[in-house]
């Protein structure tokens, strides 16, 4: 099974994730150069322009690591905070930089590598530092080689929700609700279950994303999820177990309460 950085800011939240994914950089850095010293830095108001750096700061230069955990595309917005990171750190008078290194989820497009190689061959000239890029799919390479990938993407929770998923429904005999007139039978407990749990931004697209499904409802989220219960209702056979599978992936720690509202003894 495998996951990408999409399921790990579901996994996580979108708040959750930025911080989850530095300290992935950390793990897999502390891992590739067992021996150095790899350490975080907490900000105390401000981290003095790094996440984490390897090497002895104030002895020699470092190397300086920024994570930023960007998905979507790298706007106007994106590049000024990259920019800005890499010169609090370049300008900095407590500590040297010998490398500067940008951790992102995403991969670049043509255009962001465009723009990536032009500024950083005139800031790498300007400033004399190095600059390296360690993109999404590095990270998962390096997650899978020192066998971290699991333990971040929660694969081994998966694994579990599926054991219990047939378990449940296999060897225990027990049966979804009936997916006939599903809206009519879906109970209030599981529509306000729902709401509750899914209703941001962020949750409703992660929920949406499950099914694959382009989040284009309207309206408050009573009437997002209500129109979605009646979407999938019409576009999969399978919708309330697609569902329940859904909930149990996105809240794994409510698995009883899913359990609860979706099945019922024959």
């Amino acid at each position: 099974m495998d996951r990408d950085w999409n399921d790990f800011k579901s996994i996580y939240s979108k708040a959750g994730a930025r911080d989850k994914f530095e300290e992935v950089c950390v793990s897999i850095i502390q891992k590739k150069y067992p021996g150095e010293n790899v350490q975080p830095v907490k900000a105390n108001p401000g981290d003095m322009g790094i996440d984490f750096f390897r090497g002895e700061i104030g002895d020699q230069a470092i190397i300086v690591y920024q994570c930023k955990f960007f998905l979507e595309q790298i706007g106007e917005s994106q590049k000024k905070q990259i920019r800005q990171s890499f010169l609090k750190a370049v300008n900095s008078k407590l500590y040297t930089v010998a490398e500067w290194v940008l951790c992102l989820p995403k991969i670049f497009d043509f255009n962001e590598n465009m723009w990536w190689s032009d500024w950083k061959k005139k800031n790498e000239d300007r400033y004399k530092t190095k600059i390296t890029l360690l993109h999404g799919d590095d990270i998962i390479n390096l997650l899978k080689q020192y066998g971290l990938y699991n333990i971040f993407f929660k694969i081994d929770d998966s694994v579990r929700i599926e054991k219990i998923y047939n378990k449940i429904v296999g060897e225990k005999k027990k049966e979804f609700m009936p997916d006939n007139k599903f809206i009519d039978t879906l109970s209030i407990d599981i529509k306000n279950f729902l709401i509750e749990k899914f209703s941001n931004k962020n949750d409703f697209d992660n929920l949406c994303r499950e099914f694959k499904i382009n989040n284009f409802f309207s309206g408050n989220f009573d009437s997002r999820i209500t129109s979605f219960l009646h979407y999938i209702e019409h576009h999969y056979p399978d919708a309330i177990e697609k569902l329940y599978r859904a909930l149990l992936h996105l809240r794994p720690h409510f698995e009883k309460i899913i359990h609860t509202l979706f099945i019922k003894d024959n």
